[in-house]
């Protein structure tokens, strides 16, 4: 940085230097360092290049062996087909060969055979290929039974099947040994290999799965990510495993690709990069975490693939993996693996396993005692092996469907279709996002490379002088604290002509005094005054001073979510999906028309082929019509596109249409074979016709049978050599179409990474912004709209006015009633807030102030998901009726049923039925934020709700309000998906609305002498209350949902109403709310940063 040696010769001078000498040591300083970060940036570019050029690769050679294997299964199925339509009434070419179409039949089933090993080969999935890596496992022989069950045991911690202490291995070098403590025995191979690299926790089962060498007979379709699995290590010098540092896994910010967690050093939102499980505990504690990133010097997210510096060469290399030190607990970055001749090892790389001498692929870096060491597997080995398996499924189908009945088979053959085009899709995703990853890690390195990591010019403060910006350099705090602050980022001007660096020093969160703004120091928020890490700095523009950008709820700012492009590339990816729907199926159909049309065709000589021909060409025609309207629908919808989205698409567009253009071409080569075949064998028979007719004529009728039959046999000669051509013609179409089938699933993949990023929901790892940390994105408030808060702290609000707690209308909690089982269901539900991404879009003030509200950070034991509400699982939800309900729980439901009328009709949702239940049936695990506290009944329109949740005003209305969302969407297990979040924050902008209306009403209704003072009393004291009373209650809260709605019904409300809202004194109540806030001092928060009880 500027750095120590300069800081070590300012202590050492009895006197400092002069501010222009340290203006020109700064200048100095920075173009050198500028020059090492360029050095360096530029080896890490050309690692990254390597990576995307063998990933691309890679990407091209999967496309071509899924052509090759579609091209053999379409043409084995019309074989299949052809033969079992010949079955019942044989045709003349099976009278001729009943066994003709066998030969044709084994070659296709050969042709997918060596498709599928010419793959496993180049993959090196060694367990598809039914050998696999890993020390072969040796047990003594001995007489005794329960000895030899002794030899292999499951370890009751990881249930794994490891060797006992009687077996020993025998790997490559032909020496045998014992197994060393940390390995497993492959359940499909039944070698043994080292834990470490080999395994991944499986977030849908929640168990670990070997990731090398999978064979497994069953296909994985499940879209749970897959964690690399480190083992918890053990301190050699005491034996036991080091104290745990590690959050606990939470699955509630887990996605389809991977899982986040909070660093428990800073508090900063960072990947997981691995899991690992405590032996005494049991629990599953995720690694990952934060470093000093060689290119910034700054602290920075642990990333796979974020450069570190090499441990053998002083140099840069990418993070292959992390392990934890045995001594220390902590997470480490592993990385710089070198080959025999001194070659960086990168991910798609060969080199030789040890145990096994097998040539494997590199997936990424491990810790072995003490070393770091490769390792073939991880969760991209094991997806492409189960594309393997699911092939070699679709095999096992075809040749059953060859032995048995058609009608039985069919079936089956059409599931194992389906699973392998779901096992193409999880493999390509997950290959989708390292390639997004990379090119997002390669421009910023390139960045870095070409400006040396400079992000401006500044005045050097004290001086005239103006000095290049590095991000992260240190410079004297310009506000005069006399700290060393580093420089996160410039802002120029409206004008252009000043830069102002982003660098300052701010007040410790812990009060302990001035302290330098960095990247992950603990500050507080100008804005909302909590506490949090800062991942940034900006100007205010009120003060002009350099104020710290604060993390909000454990969560990196995402791009701001823009509601219109999302549903513009919702529809587009419904339409896309309807367009390859129905296009695929007219392709295929087309093209086992022409297969059975040139069948017929050939196999008949003489007939009439010109108005079957010309039907095809019509069928084709139609098929390319309907791809021109496609690319003009999508022209007129790219067009609506400005962002970078557009550039994405239409790359996607470009490739689709190339293998569109091929398909179009293959159809063609096969009509134009097809109609010259025909005509030759046409002319061909006629002309042996003629000529057998002329010989017979001239023998006087005495031609022998051999000679008769002599023209029929060069005809079905000629028919099979213009059949082999055509079948040439027709595997090149069917290949065609496997392409074009393997470029629409990526491109589909593609639309939906971006309706992911465009989502701007934090909780995926398909949009975490670190390349925020290279100094790239801007922090200006004076160029940037405002981004709105969030929503929490006017929930907070909202409820407490709902709930009467400042003093003003009847209190349903008094102020001395919350309970811990509240404190706990507040968190909850603030915990599920941040679970389904409630960010509003928004005002821009005149100020253009930009608030971000952020989580304080809280020790490792606390970062878990808060407990939920225990709830007795049974067969059917047990209802409880209204009248057995308590005063305050019946308000709380009545409230319930209110807002259910007021959002059915706001969402078109169904009218349902709201029940409280004190037991809820069990359900199967989900992604839903409220698993386990409601229940809803589809076939009869009811939703029950757990009876504890009517403890909790703001729980409530959250929980109805979500559910009710995930009905209108009709899916209750993804709280990501793009049309619950659309239905979510319709719902809660119309509550809102609505929230203000009521909140006055709640307070004119406080002064109505039909409230008696018996009622108050019941509410605060949880008595039994009166039918009268409930029949008074129920029209407290009643409201109707067409009022208060719009501005117009709004203004009549308030007419009507002048007299009892002059008597409520609203400006009166807003004032005593203020003034409390400021008067009342702050208290430490829990670990969700709420203070507030219900």
């Amino acid at each position: 940085m500027l750095w120590k040696s300069q800081r070590k010769r300012a202590v050492e001078s009895p006197r400092p230097l002069p501010r222009e000498a340290a203006a020109e040591a700064a200048a100095r300083a920075s173009e050198e360092e500028a020059r090492r970060r360029g050095h360096l940036a530029g080896e890490y570019a050309t690692c990254l290049s390597d990576q995307l050029k063998l990933l691309r690769q890679d990407l091209r050679a999967r496309r071509e062996q899924w052509a090759s294997f579609c091209s053999a299964l379409a043409a084995a199925r019309r074989r299949l087909t052809a033969r079992a339509g010949s079955r019942p009434a044989q045709s003349s070419q099976a009278e001729r060969d009943p066994e003709g179409e066998t030969p044709q039949l084994d070659a296709e089933l050969g042709r997918l055979a060596r498709a599928l090993l010419q793959e496993g080969h180049r993959l090196k999935a060694w367990g598809v290929l039914g050998t696999g890596t890993g020390a072969e496992l040796l047990r003594p022989a001995s007489a005794d039974p329960e000895r030899d069950a002794d030899d292999i045991s499951v370890n009751p911690i990881t249930k794994l099947m490891v060797p006992g202490p009687n077996c020993v291995m025998l790997p490559a070098s032909g020496h045998t040994g014992p197994v060393p403590r940390g390995y497993f025995i492959h359940p499909d191979t039944g070698r043994v290999l080292p834990e470490a690299g080999n395994l991944g926790y499986d977030l849908q089962g929640a168990t670990l799965v070997p990731t090398a060498d999978f064979s497994s007979s069953g296909v994985r379709t499940s879209e749970a990510a897959i964690l690399p699995y480190v083992p918890y290590p053990t301190c050699p010098a005491t034996d036991c495993p080091p104290a745990p540092r590690l959050p606990v896994l939470q699955p509630r910010r887990t996605s389809q690709l991977g899982a986040l967690m909070t660093d428990p050093t800073t508090g900063l939102e960072v990947p997981v990069l691995a899991v690992t499980l405590h032996p005494s505990t049991g629990q599953w504690l995720t690694l990952g975490g934060t470093y000093c990133n060689p290119l910034t010097k700054t602290l920075a997210p642990l990333e796979l693939g974020s450069p570190m510096e090499d441990p053998v060469t002083g140099g840069i290399a990418p993070i292959l993996g992390v392990g934890v030190d045995e001594h220390t607990g902590r997470v480490l970055a592993l990385g710089g693996l070198r080959d025999a001749s001194g070659n960086l090892l990168l991910p798609g790389d060969s080199f030789v396993e040890p145990l096994s001498g097998k040539t494997v692929r590199l997936q990424g870096a491990s810790r072995q005692e003490g070393r770091t060491v490769p390792h073939a597997g991880g969760p991209q080995a094991l997806l492409d092996a189960n594309v393997l398996v699911a092939q070699r499924r679709v095999i096992a189908a075809l040749r059953r469907h060859r032995r048995g009945p058609a009608s039985r088979a069919q079936g089956p053959l059409e599931a194992a279709v389906k699973d392998m085009r779901r096992a193409l899709a999880l493999s390509l995703h997950h290959l989708l996002q390292q390639a997004r990853r990379l090119e997002g890690q390669l421009e910023a390195a390139r960045g870095v490379q070409a400006g040396g990591g400079r992000v401006g010019m500044m005045c050097y403060p004290g001086t005239e002088l103006w000095v290049p910006v590095l991000y992260g350099m240190e410079i004297p705090d310009p506000e005069g604290s006399g700290l060393m602050v580093p420089v996160l980022g410039v802002e120029s001007d409206q004008n252009g002509t000043g830069a102002t660096p982003l660098a300052g020093s701010m007040e410790d969160a812990d009060g302990k005094g001035l302290v330098p703004i960095s990247i992950g120091a603990q500050a507080i928020d100008p804005l909302t005054g909590e506490p949090g890490p800062v991942i940034g700095a900006q100007v205010d523009p009120s003060t002009g001073v350099v104020v710290p950008i604060v993390q909000a709820l454990e969560a990196l700012p995402r791009e701001a979510r823009d509601p219109g492009l999302l549903d513009t590339l919702e529809r587009e990816l419904r339409a896309r999906e309807r367009y390859w729907h129905h296009q695929e199926l007219e392709e295929a159909r087309l093209a086992d028309h022409l297969g059975a049309l040139g069948q017929e065709l050939l196999s008949t000589p003489g007939r009439a082929a010109g108005r079957q021909l010309r039907a095809a060409e019509d069928a084709c025609a139609a098929v390319e019509s309907r791809r021109l309207q496609e690319t003009e629908r999508r022209a007129r919808a790219l067009s609506a596109h400005g962002g970078p989205e557009r550039g994405l698409l239409a790359q996607a567009d470009r490739e689709e249409w190339e293998q569109e253009a091929r398909v179009t071409l293959g159809m063609r080569k096969v009509l134009q074979s097809l109609g010259q075949a025909t005509e030759k064998l046409r002319q061909a028979a006629g002309r042996l016709q003629g000529q057998a007719e002329e010989m017979w004529l001239q023998q006087g009728g005495n031609q022998s049978p051999q000679m008769w039959n002599r023209p029929r046999k060069v005809v079905r000669h000629l028919s099979d050599e213009l059949q082999a051509a055509l079948r040439d013609r027709q595997s090149f179409l069917d290949g065609a179409l496997g392409q074009l089938q393997f470029q629409r699933e990526l491109s589909r993949l593609q639309l939906w990474h971006t309706q992911v990023v465009a989502s701007g929901t934090p909780v995926c790892l398909e949009n975490y912004p670190a390349n925020r940390f290279y100094g790239t994105v801007a922090t200006s408030l004076g160029d940037q709209a405002a981004a709105s808060p969030l929503l929490i702290p006017f929930l907070k609000s909202l409820t407490a006015a709902l709930a009467g707690a400042q003093g003003h209308g009847p209190g349903l909690e008094g102020p001395g009633t919350g309970t811990d089982a509240d404190k706990a269901d507040i968190a909850w539900a603030f915990s599920a807030l941040r679970k389904v991404d409630i960010w509003s879009q928004a005002y821009k003030e005149g100020s253009r102030l930009q608030g971000q509200v952020h989580h304080k950070s809280v020790p490792e034991s606390s970062r878990q998901d808060p407990p939920r509400p225990q709830v007795m699982r049974k067969a059917e939800p047990m209802a409880v009726p209204p009248t057995e309900l308590c005063t305050r729980e019946f308000v709380v439901y009545q409230h319930g049923l209110s807002i259910l009328r007021l959002l059915t009709h706001q969402l078109r949702a169904p009218e349902i039925t709201l029940q409280i239940a004190s037991h809820l049936p069990a359900l199967e695990a989900s992604h839903n934020a409220f698993e386990g506290s409601f229940f809803y009944q589809s076939s009869e329109s009811t939703l029950f709700v757990g009876r504890e949740c009517l403890a909790s005003v703001g729980s409530f209305v959250l929980l109805l309000v979500h559910c009710l969302a995930h009905i209108a969407a009709d899916d209750f297990h993804q709280d990501s998906s793009p049309a619950f979040l659309s239905s979510f924050y319709k719902a809660l902008k119309v509550y809102f609305r609505e929230a203000f209306a009521i909140t006055l009403q709640l307070s004119a209704l406080s002064w109505d002498s039909k409230l008696d003072r018996s009622v108050s009393a019941s509410l605060l004291q949880e008595q039994p209350v009166s039918e009268t009373g409930r029949e008074l209650l129920s029209k407290l809260l009643e409201r109707k949902c067409e009022s208060h709605l719009e501005l117009e019904s709004s203004e009549e409300y308030i007419k009507k109403n002048k007299e009892l809202l002059l008597i409520t004194n609203m400006e009166h109540f807003l004032k005593s709310i203020l003034a409390a806030e400021q008067q009342t001092p702050r208290k430490p928060r829990d670990q969700f940063g709420g203070d507030d009880k219900l």
